[in-house]
């Protein structure tokens, strides 16, 4: 079994998904955004290199479940 579909089997039950650190480059992301599970709207933020060596950071992925009704709260 693969990465991405053993991350698909742990998060079906859950509604919102936040990953941080996911080391997704800009080169990558739109690969790895379509192998991502359709039950969920997913958005992106690919890593930050700052040197061209050494290690990229920052990149973080959200997903919230399509059939979740959600929005602003109002008082």
């Amino acid at each position: 079994m693969g990465k991405i579909q053993e991350i698909t089997d742990f998060i079906r039950d859950f509604d919102l998904v936040v990953l941080q650190e996911t080391w997704i480059e800009e080169k990558d992301l739109q690969r790895t955004m379509r192998k991502l599970d359709e039950r969920f709207r997913w958005t992106a933020k690919p890593v930050i290199r700052s040197k061209t060596k050494g290690r990229a950071t920052g990149g973080q992925l959200l997903g919230i479940k399509k059939n979740l009704n959600w929005g602003p709260v109002e008082e």
